[in-house]
């Protein structure tokens, strides 16, 4: 049993691991529900990592973009007699 599948601890399987372990049933019913807690967090991390690197991976392909247009741009120069008007 994983916790992909299982969304809840069914009681008979909570009694069992209970009885198996020496526990109190509410004691594995806290370690399911704390495990399960866990084990979303660390999906939600996850993907929050793909995201970040996606976003990085933009903003750098952002950079290159901008920096390819001004390298295409003319260079115009101001000087003192363009500004004069000489």
């Amino acid at each position: 049993m994983g916790f992909r599948e299982e969304q809840k601890l069914e009681t008979s399987w909570k009694v069992h691991l209970a009885a198996e372990l020496g526990l109190d049933p509410k004691k594995v019913a806290i370690w399911f529900q704390n495990r399960h807690a866990r084990h979303n967090i660390k999906l939600l991390e996850e993907e929050f990592a793909k995201l970040k690197h996606a976003h990085d991976a933009t903003i750098l392909n952002k950079c290159h973009l901008e920096n390819e247009v001004f390298a295409r741009m003319p260079c115009y120069r101001i000087t003192s007699s363009s500004i004069l008007g000489f």
